[in-house]
């Protein structure tokens, strides 16, 4: 990893981390300071950002951190899905080899024993967010395409796109667990799918498990707002309601 990678990295965290609020300008001379680097590598940083779409940048006022809607998070989350079908139906059609089937259950397994034990604290929460990371990377992995990779790691980037962010609403234990449950039963239909080299129904499971994750996130996001309740995922500080 590069500086510029590095510096763009911790940069890109303290954003998501709600350092920054949406419309409020982020200056060169102090990310340099705080992150302890050359005003050239923050200034590169600050343009990868801008091309990534967690900045905008202003004539004659340097750069902003830009806000997203609901909206905006569930649109992607949709062109998310739609890589992520392309590469279940690619998996599916070429066939599983033994590597391939062991790295997509391997996720499918863990987040089975997490559900069995339950996610009652912020270390359950981050194995189960882990997990489905896990299973989501390991699937577009699989299709062996770059160029799908590249985009899938782009879209992501946008702030409570990634199958990492999930937004758990602890007062409502019994509505979180339903969502997991139900994430699960989705990884085990599309595995299952693969294994039957049914492509098109594992890319269709795959698309429609993406549009649901869209909707429980904003559902799960507008209901802690209302409540005004603090919603911890990273990125969920760049995201308002309407």
């Amino acid at each position: 990893m590069t500086g510029v990678d590095r510096t763009t990295q911790a940069l890109r965290e303290i954003i998501l981390a709600g350092r920054f609020m949406p419309g409020e300008k982020v200056a060169e001379e102090r990310i340099a300071g705080e992150l302890d680097v050359s005003r050239t590598l923050a200034r590169l940083a600050l343009g990868a950002l801008e091309r990534e779409g967690l900045l905008v940048r202003e004539p004659r006022r340097g750069f902003r951190v830009r806000s997203f809607t609901l909206d905006d998070m569930a649109g992607a989350i949709e062109v998310r899905g739609e890589l992520e079908a392309m590469a279940a139906r690619y998996v599916a059609e070429r066939g599983l080899d033994p590597e391939t089937e062991r790295r997509l259950l391997e996720p499918v397994e863990v987040a089975e024993a997490i559900i069995r034990e339950g996610v009652h604290d912020v270390q359950g929460r981050l194995r189960w967010t882990e997990t489905n990371q896990d299973f989501h990377a390991r699937l577009i992995d699989a299709a062996r395409n770059q160029a799908l990779k590249a985009a899938f790691e782009r879209v992501t980037e946008i702030p409570l796109v990634s199958p990492r962010a999930i937004v758990f609403d602890m007062a409502d234990a019994d509505y979180s667990r339903v969502q997991l449950e139900r994430a699960h039963s989705d990884h085990l239909r599309v595995l299952d799918a693969i294994r039957a080299r049914k492509g098109s129904r594992a890319a269709d499971l795959m698309r429609d498990h993406a549009v649901r994750s869209a909707e429980n996130k904003r559902d799960s996001f507008e209901h802690m707002m209302e409540s005004r309740r603090f919603v911890s995922t990273p990125g969920a500080a760049l995201i308002r309601s309407v």
